[in-house]
């Protein structure tokens, strides 16, 4: 017999199994819903099998051949009525007598970042403990909330990945998933974001700080070298840049420049908005002088959130209405808001 046929005969290494289940009130499976998961599913492994097997963050582009060949799913198992499947990473080279350790890596981090948003997770910090890289949870975050069900799905969809617990889907958690895609929406193919918040702690045996930002609390390694000038802005604003949630820039800033709106509205900013922030008895201030409005909260993100309720209540009084109904000072505040606000056609997506 030939080495070829030898190589043929030998049996195929598996990666664990992923079970999938899908299944409505009828008892059957909707084709269309199980094929679009399967291609998102699959370009989430291809994405984890890039990153366990260190390579590069692409802002775009096809996944690399060896990836693809690498981490391709293959269903190994398949029950009739509601749609049941098991999917498993065959390991092709056919070398190593052990359990492929890099391919159940991909499918564990995977497993790990859905159970972590199906549980509630609702900031991007709470998931680079599994993805230290931020463009990477971008495309990741990106092909999940794609095969995530919603409030208003008529089936029930549930995963068991070996090693752990079978859970369900749970659609109330969508909101959740894009609230953090919207936070990761401006990373580049540099990794680059920028955050504004106040430094309120300092995490060191993990060499992290924790800042309470206008998107929520987030922690974020910092380097060595930085130490001693970012600990002596403990408990102040700051603006810092961050690539792979390490902090690259930071500076002392109490100014915050608002550029859009993280909340569900069909306005948008169409010039940048400053706003005064202070923190006095356990509480934050944000204060703007153009239009004369302030809010003041225990938590920076609610802050936030009030003073947006504020300008679309102004521009409810002050620019939908008739303007021959307004005082000359209301006719002066409708012409500060048409100035730095406008509406968007088509309602915007809800961002906090």
């Amino acid at each position: 017999m030939s080495r070829s046929n030898n190589q043929k005969d030998k049996p195929k290494i598996l990666s664990k199994k992923v079970t999938i289940t899908l299944s409505d009130e009828s008892g059957y499976a909707a084709a269309a819903v199980l094929g679009n998961f399967l291609i998102f599913y699959q370009n989430l492994i291809y994405e984890l099998g890039e990153y366990v097997s260190e390579g590069k963050s692409r802002q775009s582009g096809s996944f690399p051949e060896n990836i693809k060949k690498d981490f391709k799913l293959e269903t190994t198992g398949l029950r009739k009525g509601s749609a049941e499947l098991d999917l498993q990473i065959l390991d092709n080279q056919q070398t190593i007598d052990t359990l492929p350790s890099i391919k159940n890596l991909a499918i564990n981090k995977a497993n790990d970042i859905i159970i972590k948003l199906n549980n509630g997770a609702d900031d991007v910090t709470d998931l680079l403990d599994d993805i230290e890289d931020t463009l990477r949870m971008k495309k990741a975050v990106n092909n999940i909330i794609e095969f995530w069900p919603d409030d208003n799905s008529d089936y029930t969809f549930s995963m068991k990945t070996e090693g752990y617990d079978e859970f369900k889907f749970n659609g109330h958690m969508k909101k959740n998933i894009s609230r953090i895609q919207y936070s990761l929406k401006d990373v580049d193919e540099s990794g680059k974001h920028q955050y504004f918040g106040r430094f309120i702690r300092i995490i060191g045996d993990q060499k992290r700080i924790m800042i309470d930002t206008l998107q929520g609390k987030r922690s974020f390694l910092y380097k060595d070298r930085d130490q001693k000038d970012l600990f002596s802005h403990l408990f102040q604003f700051i603006a810092i840049e961050e690539n792979k949630n390490i902090i690259e820039n930071f500076k002392p800033d109490s100014t915050f420049v608002m550029n859009d709106f993280i909340t569900e509205t069909n306005l948008k900013v169409i010039k940048p908005i400053p706003f005064e922030l202070s923190f006095e008895d356990d509480v934050y201030i944000m204060q703007n002088d153009i239009f004369d409005i302030f809010s003041f909260h225990k938590d920076l993100k609610k802050a936030r959130i009030d003073i947006e309720e504020q300008i679309r209540f102004l521009w409810s009084e002050y620019v939908s209405v008739d303007e021959k109904s307004l005082a000359p000072s209301g006719l002066v505040l409708r012409d500060l808001l048409l100035k730095y606000v406008g509406e968007n056609y088509g309602l915007q997506m809800s961002k906090n």
